[in-house]
């Protein structure tokens, strides 16, 4: 029996369009029945409203990018927009605009997913400030996207469902190519002439019918951690994380890995002893946890494991992250410039931007102090490296996690906008960092912090 490929697309857009969205399931459904089965695949609308669930504590967009923003995952990213821009988030000027983002930084990296973007151009009667001032970003919006993009325009809801059925058939066409009918008759035919032929070798062998597989493409840089979770301080590659209504962490990890089951039985504290939590990561967030509960399904010598996490609350602030540092020489180090320098420094392993060795000793002890009040430390990058260098993926990942526990856990940065790892050259790692910082004193705007340069994988 042919295999069938699922091709995920992903739907982002205010909701001023909600009747395109309909369209846009609609037309999927009907490629469905039938062009996609004679290609062998099947296309899979992902949308908030039907595909992601009820979450607490981090933030709505937050709480859809962790459990459907993963871009890497698409194949293709669509976007609308008419008259709203959207509401704003920590990260960006709209979910819509930080979900385009993030689909631009996975392409970026790994060539996917295809990002389309329609613009419904057709009058509306808007009066108030609001209204006027949401037309305005869209339009500034598409402007600068523009620069990158073939956009689509198109009147009314109608005119976009058939804009959107051509394209859609369009690119199934071109991205798969031959049809899995024409492939099966062809290597039935094929198999029919060496059952004809009693002879092991031809005088003029054919060419080959079988479409050939592309080899995948290494992958040389990465912006997500996939899913890859960190648990008490060891990586593991989870099934599913789910942040819940009442604010606890689901956690599903299959395992046949013997060492990685011992770790996770093992998970849950003793219990004569105090209980200071484990070290947890996933994606953009990070904090200790309590293990709240812990069960083991096991199948045939794989482990199905489901340990639900409680988040300690705590205090990520740094209650030096607002002063102003001065030297003997007289050079002053303002708040924003410390942040990029602990950034720099776990990130890079890099305390360059300190004058000189006088001024190194002075601050030593204030750019250095975390929000715990432990020593600020680079991430140990060269031994992950180590462990890992003949699986680069997979090492990049893990990189990226223990950078964004890194990063939040010494309540450097509030929110990441950006984390890219790779690629990797003669043991040079190329980091890219995007964060913003929030003032204590509140009429001071939120400071986006940037770094970027290269990180040395020799131990």
């Amino acid at each position: 029996m042919p295999q069938v490929e699922l091709l995920k697309i992903f739907l982002a857009s205010p909701s001023d369009v909600s009747r395109e969205r309909n369209y846009v399931e609609e037309v999927v459904k009907e490629i469905n029945r039938t062009t996609a089965p004679s290609k062998g695949v099947r296309l899979e609308v992902v949308r908030s409203e039907k595909n992601a669930y009820p979450s607490f504590g981090q933030g709505g967009q937050a709480a859809l990018n962790s459990q459907i923003g993963n871009m890497e995952e698409y194949e293709l990213f669509v976007g609308i927009m008419w008259n709203r821009l959207g509401t704003p988030t920590p990260r960006a000027k709209s979910g819509t605009v930080e979900e385009y983002k993030r689909a631009v930084a996975a392409f970026e990296s790994n060539r996917k997913p295809d990002i389309w973007f329609y613009f419904r151009d057709a009058r509306a009667n808007l009066k108030s400030e609001d209204e006027l001032e949401q037309r305005k970003k869209v339009l500034n919006f598409k402007e600068k996207i523009q620069s990158k993009a073939l956009t689509k325009d198109y009147k009314q809801p109608a005119n976009f469902r058939d804009r959107f059925r051509q394209d859609l058939s369009l690119w199934l066409n071109k991205t798969k190519g031959k049809t899995a009918t024409t492939e099966e008759k062809k290597s039935s035919t094929t198999a029919n002439q060496r059952r004809k032929s009693n002879s092991t070798s031809t005088a003029a062998k054919k060419p080959s019918t079988t479409k050939s597989t592309s080899k995948k493409r290494p992958v040389q840089s990465v912006t997500t951690s996939g899913n890859w979770v960190l648990l008490k301080n060891n990586y593991y590659l989870a099934k599913s994380v789910e942040t819940k209504s009442d604010g606890t962490i689901s956690v599903q990890i299959a395992t046949k890995n013997l060492e990685e089951q011992a770790n996770l039985k093992d998970i849950k504290p003793d219990q004569f002893l105090p209980d200071k939590g484990i070290s947890y990561a996933y994606q953009e967030e990070a904090s200790l946890t309590q293990v709240k509960d812990l069960q083991i399904t096991s199948t045939g010598g794989n482990n199905l494991f489901v340990i639900t996490l409680l988040p300690i609350q705590q205090s990520q602030e740094n209650i030096f992250q607002d002063i102003k540092v001065g030297s003997n020489n007289g050079n002053y180090y303002n708040a924003d410039e410390i942040a990029e320098i602990r950034v720099r420094i776990l990130l890079l392993n890099d305390n360059s931007l300190l004058s000189n060795q006088e001024d190194y000793l002075r601050v030593d002890s204030l750019i250095n102090c975390s929000a715990g009040g432990k020593r600020i430390e680079p991430i140990n990058f060269p031994e992950l490296w180590k462990k890992r260098k003949r699986q680069k993926e997979k090492f990049l990942r893990i990189a990226r996690l223990a950078a964004v526990y890194a990063l939040k856990m010494n309540g450097i940065v509030d929110h990441i906008l950006e984390l890219r790892l790779g690629p990797i050259k003669n043991q040079l790692m190329t980091v890219k960092f995007r964060g913003t910082r929030r003032s204590r004193s509140t009429n001071k705007e939120t400071k986006v912090i940037e770094v970027k340069g290269n990180c040395s994988l020799k131990e």
